[in-house]
């Protein structure tokens, strides 16, 4: 009888090859997995860059100035910009006040605190402020 296999040394190696093969092809394939998956998480995270940092906004046609705080009065700021032009702001029930990370009541904002206001301008000049972001000086 003339048998392949009859030598067990040859089939132990035989084994031994297609188990490094199965498991080299299935390494491979949990590699292609994870770096689409790294991928995607990537490409999602640049398309959902705004709300990721600033949370959901509905303001993208919006207006908006950086500068000082030069007067408070209840809910209306003037803020004059670093050219010196003056804009006066109106603070909402819906604006969202952030100071880095954390949200922070209209009574945290200060006279000489630097802002960053996004917001729609109003009939009469105004911005209508949606998100006031207060800049940390250095």
């Amino acid at each position: 009888m003339n048998h392949h296999f009859s030598n067990p040394q040859k089939f132990k190696v035989a084994i031994i090859i297609l188990v490094i093969i199965i498991v080299s092809l299935g390494s491979f394939r949990l590699g292609m997995t994870m770096g689409y998956h790294k991928a995607m998480f990537g490409t999602m995270w640049d398309k959902n860059y705004d709300r990721n940092f600033f949370g959901k906004r509905e303001f993208m046609n919006s207006h908006g100035t950086i500068g000082t705080i030069i007067k408070i009065d209840n809910d209306i700021i003037a803020v004059s910009s670093r050219e010196g032009k003056e804009q006066a702001v109106v603070i909402t029930k819906d604006t969202l006040i952030k100071k880095e990370v954390d949200n922070v009541a209209i009574t945290d904002l200060k006279i000489d605190d630097t802002v960053a206001i996004i917001g729609v301008p109003t009939p009469d000049g105004k911005i209508e402020a949606k998100l006031i972001r207060i800049i940390q000086k250095k």
